[in-house]
């Protein structure tokens, strides 16, 4: 089976797993991801497992400080993009343009995170800088 290639009996059980998955895990990004995912939930969107193992692993990693939200949105970008083209080529043509507006939602999301953790880490050299010289 293609595992890019969503299976909609599995649905409700992978999406509630996310949002499980979301809740115990408390970040930013957590919080974006189980609105997005009831949605997807309630519109009887599929994921497929790929994608699910994706999402999973991100939720983890940001809560636990060993991935970069933006990391985990170019992540999905990347899953949903392939999740996208294996069910354009199975025909399925809306659950695709879904998962293409899923694609181009995380891509944008991630440069945007890239940018606010960018900027994060130069506050945080230039106060670190500063207390080296002040001596404190």
């Amino acid at each position: 089976m293609d595992p890019h290639l969503s299976d909609y009996s599995q649905t409700d059980r992978l999406r509630t797993q996310i949002g499980e998955q979301a809740r115990n895990n408390p970040s930013f990004y957590g919080t974006l991801v189980d609105g997005v995912n009831g949605l997807l939930q309630r519109g009887g969107f599929g994921i497929s497992p790929a994608s699910h193992g994706s999402v999973m692993e991100n939720l983890e990693g940001v809560s636990r400080g060993t991935m970069s939200q933006s990391t985990a949105h170019f992540r999905e970008s990347r899953t949903f993009a392939q999740d996208a083209l294996s069910s354009y080529a199975h025909g399925r043509f809306v659950q695709g343009e879904m998962e293409r507006f899923g694609a181009t939602l995380n891509l944008v999301g991630g440069v945007g995170m890239s940018a606010v953790e960018g900027a994060q880490w130069t506050f945080q050299q230039a106060r670190e800088g500063a207390r080296y010289l002040l001596g404190y």
